[in-house]
C-alpha cells in the first residue's frame, strides 16, 4: 500500500479482547480539559479527579504538589498504573465528542473545525480509574505536567512505588502496537521478564519497541526498582486537531493491560530490575539511569546517579570520565546544545546607548525562547550534551536529498516535522532519533555509521522497485 495522507485506513478494527471500556468515563475525562500550560485548568482537573476517585469503594486517594496518589486494598505488592492528566491540546470552548463503531473524534462547534480531545493521556487516566474499580488491589499514580517535561514525575514521592509489582502506562500512539521497553534514554523493562508476557503480546499483536519520553521512563531515571513499560493504546495524531482514537485498538489495549496486570498480581512476585552501577558505563551509551542534571560548563553536566555512598557525580565529555561532585572544573555556566547564529545580537548604538530595533528585539525574544526550549531538550535527552556524537549520522531518501544541518534536522524531528518533505508523518522510535522514518517521502534520517552501507543498498533496491520501503523500516 502507498501511504499518502494517512495510514488510518489500513487499521484492523478487529476487537481481540472483551474489556468493558467505560466510554462515558473516558468522555467525562476529556470534557474536563486540562491544557498543560494553563495551570488553573490543570488544577481544576486535579480536584475533579480526586473527588471522582474518592468515591470508589476501598480506595485511598491523596494529592501532593499536584500529583495524585491512589491505593486500592491491602496487599504485599501492588500492580501499579501511571497516567498523566495534563494534555498538549489547546482549550476548545465548543468541544464535542463523537463516537462511531470504529472511531472517536472531536469537533469544536465554536470554530466549526475538528479538534483534538486530549486522548493523550485521557485514555490512560480512564484505564487507571477502571483498574481502581475492578481490581481487588492496585496503585495508581496520576502526575501533572508530563507534556511540559515530566514535571510531576520528577517531583513525585518515589516511596509510593516501593511495593509495586510492575508499573504500567498507556501513553503511546498506535501506528504500530508498541510495548515500549526503552524510553527517556533508559531501559525500563527487565529482559528477564519478557517470557512472562510473550503469549499475551502475541494474542493482542504487540511487539517490543523503543520510545522517546513518558512518565515511566522518568520514574526509572529516579530509581524505580521494578520493570515498567508504556503501551500503544489506540490514539493517533496526538497533540493536534486531527487527533482520533480507534475503538478496537483502545479496547484491545485495555484488555491486554488488564490481563497482564491480573496475571502478574496472581503471580505476586515483583518484576525487579536492579539499578546498574553507572560509573562503569558511558553516560550516553544506552542505560543512563539518572534523575536530573545541572549544567557545569562546556562539555560537562551534573548528573544524579545512585551508588553506595548516595553521591552525585557528573560526566565530563572532554575528559571522558566520571568526575566527583566538587571538581574544580565545575562552573555555573551551561553549554549550548543546538546550533544558532554565531554572531551575538548587537543591541547598542555607536555611543553605547540602547538602540531599539524591533526586528532585533523580536529576534532576541525568539533566541531566549529557543534557549528555554534547549534546556528542556537537554533535561529530557542528555544524549545531546555532546553534539559531536551526531556528526557521523547520515540520512537517505528515495525522492530527494536531505539538506539540513544536523542540529536543524534533529530539531525538526523533535517537533514532528519530516526534514525531507516537511510533512508531519515522521516516525520517531527512540530518544536518540536514530533511524527516524517517513512513509510520505520514503526517507530515513539519522542512520548510524555501522548501518549506513546496508541502508544505502536497501534504499537503492527500494528505488528500483525491488524492496518495499515498509520492509526496510521493519529491518
Amino acid at each position: 500500500m502507498k501511504y499518502t495522507t494517512s495510514k488510518l485506513e489500513s487499521i484492523d478494527h478487529t476487537i481481540k479482547g472483551d474489556f468493558p471500556v467505560d466510554f462515558d468515563l473516558l468522555f467525562d475525562i476529556m470534557y474536563q480539559q486540562s491544557p498543560t500550560y494553563q495551570p488553573e485548568l490543570e488544577a481544576l482537573k486535579k480536584n475533579w479527579l480526586v473527588e471522582l476517585i474518592s468515591k470508589i469503594e476501598g480506595v485511598t486517594v491523596y494529592e501532593r504538589g499536584g500529583n495524585i496518589y491512589c491505593t486500592k486494598g491491602a496487599a504485599e505488592f501492588y500492580p501499579t498504573i501511571v497516567a498523566h492528566y495534563d494534555t498538549a491540546q489547546d482549550y476548545h470552548a465548543g468541544m464535542r465528542i463523537f463516537k462511531t463503531d470504529e472511531w472517536i473524534f472531536g469537533f469544536d462547534n465554536a470554530r466549526g473545525e475538528q479538534c483534538g480531545l486530549g486522548l493523550d493521556d485521557a485514555v490512560g487516566v480512564c484505564f487507571a480509574i477502571q483498574m481502581l474499580k475492578m481490581m481487588p488491589h492496585c496503585k495508581v499514580f496520576l502526575p501533572f505536567g508530563e507534556e511540559r517535561g515530566l514535571v510531576g514525575t520528577y517531583a513525585c514521592d518515589m516511596s509510593f512505588f516501593d511495593n509495586s509489582l510492575v508499573v504500567t502506562q498507556l501513553d503511546r500512539r498506535s501506528y504500530t502496537n508498541d510495548f515500549i521497553k526503552y524510553t527517556n534514554g533508559v531501559q525500563t523493562f527487565n529482559p528477564e521478564h519478557y517470557d512472562l508476557i510473550g503469549d499475551l503480546m502475541d494474542k493482542y499483536g504487540y511487539s517490543l519497541n523503543s520510545g522517546t519520553a513518558t512518565d515511566v521512563g522518568g520514574l526509572r531515571k529516579r530509581g524505580l526498582k521494578v520493570s515498567s513499560h508504556n503501551l500503544s493504546c489506540g490514539y493517533f495524531n496526538e497533540h493536534g486537531d486531527s487527533e482520533v482514537a480507534s475503538v478496537a485498538l483502545l479496547t484491545n489495549a485495555f484488555s491486554f493491560a488488564y490481563e497482564m496486570l491480573t496475571m502478574l498480581a496472581e503471580r505476586n512476585i515483583p518484576l525487579t530490575f536492579p539499578i546498574p552501577d553507572l560509573r562503569s558505563e558511558l553516560p550516553y551509551g544506552g542505560s543512563k539511569t539518572k534523575s536530573s542534571s545541572t549544567y557545569l560548563g562546556t562539555g560537562a553536566r551534573q548528573i544524579n546517579i545512585w551508588d553506595d555512598d548516595d553521591e552525585d557525580w557528573y560526566f565530563d565529555v572532554q575528559k571522558g570520565e566520571w568526575m566527583p561532585p566538587k571538581s574544580e572544573l565545575a562552573s555555573t555556566k551551561g553549554p549550548k546544545f543546538w546550533s544558532r547564529p554565531e554572531d551575538p545580537l548587537d543591541m547598542l548604538d555607536p555611543f553605547g546607548d540602547v538602540a531599539y530595533d524591533k526586528d532585533k528585539a523580536e529576534e532576541a525574544a525568539a533566541e531566549e525562547e529557543y534557549e528555554i526550549y534547549s534546556e528542556w531538550i537537554a533535561e529530557c535527552y542528555p544524549q545531546y550534551a555532546d553534539p559531536r556524537l551526531r556528526e557521523s549520522l547520515q540520512s537517505f531518501s528515495n525522492k530527494s536529498k536531505v539538506l539540513y544541518k544536523q542540529a536543524d534536522l534533529d530539531e525538526m524531528i523533535m517537533e514532528g516535522i519530516c526534514p525531507n518533505c516537511l510533512g508531519d508523518k515522521i516516525h520517531v522510535t527512540n530518544d536518540l532519533l536514530l533511524n527516524s522514518y517517513c512513509y510520505e517521502c520514503e526517507s530515513i534520517c539519522n542512520v548510524p555509521e555501522d548501518e549506513q552501507d546496508f541502508i544505502e543498498t536497501m534504499m537503492q533496491d527500494c528505488k528500483a522497485g525491488e524492496v518495499p520501503f515498509e520492509e526496510i523500516v521493519k529491518l
